[in-house]
């Protein structure tokens, strides 16, 4: 048995964790067995994703937080490394597998990926000055090199050679369904409204309260506007408090985190998601196999999520009741057809993809091994 060890951020239900979820779904469990090396805070609830991978049979180790017991985060990750065996570590902590790879380097294990999952840092200096630093160790203690998009790979990489592995997913799940928006908006009590909708963690890189400021805008252009924030966060409260300011509360439904995403883009009318980095953004892509007009900004989301002519970019430079008018005067999709073969086409179909990752791991054992 093929021992994997995936480095993470968390477990709950954001993009990477659900993308391995999926992927692990369509792997061959009698040839590996994937293992999670996750920081949690003493509070941890088990997440959806954690909980799918537990039943799957996934081993799931805990660490402390990295602030703020950074040294206590460091000493439980040796502690795992020393105590169990892993033919290939996997680290999806962008710049910061500089640290994990670094120390499984010295415990001797031969297969290292440094994946990159984003393609742009727009959080500060202090943040691009890490980044500059540690990028070159990246490359140096890792001995392959994966992305989820082109320009991810070359953000991290340079001009290193990597492997793209595409975010794939079951996009039969996700092509329109008439009755499934039908139910929904039933449901939410939306029948009659633009619904325009957001998935995503409230953090700072999502942006949500420029989304609520855009929101706003929308509200004095349509009436009947309302906004379905799909998700959960750190910055919930701060989001929540944005919108009480702008008197919003009857117009913005939270649902929390949610297992059938592909239902609730079928609810929506638009779907809108202003991050401000992202090294592809899979959920563009969900919102676009829903054949679902879909915003994001121009500077900050790879352009190779234009899959369909669904896909609208927007500059960050320009402000909030811009992009509300560009929203609105974009006509609603009232013809939603199923477009995921053309999708597949790409490359996102998940079977076929996880075979391509099971290959690369095939290749890696044979060079290194």
């Amino acid at each position: 048995m093929i021992e994997i060890l995936h480095i993470l951020g968390s477990v709950d239900a954001g993009g990477v964790e659900t993308l391995l979820t999926r992927f692990y779904l369509y792997t061959d469990k009698t040839k590996y067995h994937w293992n999670f090396i996750v920081p949690v805070d003493d509070d941890h609830k088990i997440g959806l994703c954690e909980l799918k991978l537990r039943e799957m049979g996934c081993n799931i180790y805990y660490i402390p937080r990295k602030i703020p017991t950074f040294r206590k985060h460091l000493l439980g990750f040796c502690k795992i490394l020393s105590q169990a065996k892993f033919d290939i570590i996997h680290c999806h902590n962008d710049e910061l597998a500089a640290i994990y790879l670094t120390i499984a380097k010295f415990y001797n294990i031969k297969i290292r990926i440094a994946h990159c999952h984003i393609a742009h840092r727009n959080n500060g200096i202090m943040f691009e000055l890490i980044s500059t630093v540690l990028k070159p160790i990246v490359k140096y203690v890792a001995n392959s090199y994966f992305a989820c998009s082109q320009d991810a790979g070359e953000f991290m990489f340079g001009k290193k050679p990597f492997f793209i592995l595409h975010n794939a997913f079951e996009l039969d799940k996700y092509k329109f369904s008439i009755t499934s928006r039908t139910l929904l908006r039933k449901k939410l009590d939306v029948s009659d409204n633009i619904v325009i909708g957001c998935v995503g963690r409230f953090d700072y890189q999502k942006n949500h309260i420029f989304l609520i400021n855009v929101f706003n805008e929308i509200v004095n252009l349509c009436q009947n506007a309302k906004l379905l924030l799909i998700g959960t966060g750190i910055l919930e409260k701060e989001i929540r408090e944005k919108i009480n300011s702008y008197n919003l509360n009857d117009r913005v439904i939270f649902t929390g985190v949610v297992d059938n995403v592909e239902d609730y883009l079928c609810a929506m009318d638009y779907f809108v998601l202003p991050s401000r980095f992202e090294g592809l953004g899979i959920v563009y892509i969900e919102s676009l196999a829903s054949d679902l007009p879909t915003f994001a900004p121009f500077e900050t989301v790879p352009h190779e999520i234009a899959l369909t002519p669904n896909m609208h970019f927007i500059s960050n430079q320009e402000n909030c009741a811009y992009w509300a008018k560009t929203i609105i005067n974009t006509p609603i999709n009232s013809n939603r057809k199923d477009v995921t073969p053309k999708i597949g086409n790409f490359g996102y179909e998940i079977q076929k993809e996880s075979e391509q990752l099971s290959a690369k791991y095939d290749s890696l054992l044979s060079k290194f091994l």
